[in-house]
């Protein structure tokens, strides 16, 4: 399923060394927000209700990123506020990065649009030729920094890479997406857009803080690897 605009796919911690900490207790014990508008339209869920889809994200990734962001309301502001600071649709439409069903591009071609945006380096995953996420990495303040080299989002790409159309945004979530002006024109998102709340932290900072690091999610299955345990600097 494609979109005319990206949408968020997380935000969870994750270590510099690769893999990340999941369900930690909930020592919050936060009631689960009712969602506006705002977030049924930015942070839908592509494959199920998105109510279920949240409740997992805050059960994962929030509670583990908690003691930083605080409890589950906390948690969806600061996921929404990343995703209207670093908005993908508009880096990639002044770049000239379109969807087309002919146009093929370079995995280069993005993260160095994302970079020229905001000094720093993202990650890209595609299914196949076609991009399906960017994760862009983050520090403990949710601003942008390079990805380091063990995280990856999932399938890398190819040298080839292609942007399908998508389908249009809903009238009502029309609002919370970028003006549909010359330069971006049928502009369209991919699966989803997943952030990645990074720190670089040294290993023993890591055994310190491990339950504080932060990051925005949107892969699932690695299992978790505790770092102080496994640290090897070649660790994928």
């Amino acid at each position: 399923m494609f979109l005319l605009t990206f949408t968020l796919h997380g935000l969870w911690p994750e270590y510099t060394t690769g893999g990340w900490p999941q369900f930690c207790p909930d020592r919050t014990r936060s009631p689960e927000p009712e969602p506006s508008t705002r977030q049924e339209c930015v942070w839908p869920s592509l494959m199920g209700p998105s109510e279920s889809f949240w409740g997992h994200e805050w059960t994962k990734h929030g509670t583990c990123a908690a003691p930083v962001l605080g409890n589950r309301s906390s948690y969806v502001a600061a996921v929404l506020a990343a995703h209207e600071r670093y908005s993908l649709d508009t880096v990639l439409g002044e770049a000239g990065i379109e969807p087309s069903a002919q146009a093929v591009y370079s995995p280069s071609d993005f993260v160095r649009a994302v970079r020229a945006a905001y000094g720093a380096t993202p990650r890209v995953s595609c299914q196949g030729q076609t991009l399906v996420e960017i994760w862009m990495c983050l520090d403990l303040d949710l601003k942008a920094m390079d990805c380091p080299p063990a995280v990856q989002p999932g399938p890398r790409c190819g040298t080839r890479v292609r942007l399908p159309p998508g389908a249009a945004v809903a009238p009502a979530c029309q609002r919370y997406s970028p003006p549909w002006g010359d330069i971006l024109a049928a502009l369209a998102g991919t699966y989803g857009l997943v952030y990645a709340v990074r720190a670089m932290l040294a290993r023993r900072e890591l055994e310190l803080q491990a339950p504080f690091l932060n990051a925005l999610d949107e892969s699932r299955g690695r299992a978790y690897r505790n770092p102080a345990a496994d640290y090897a600097p070649s660790d994928p």
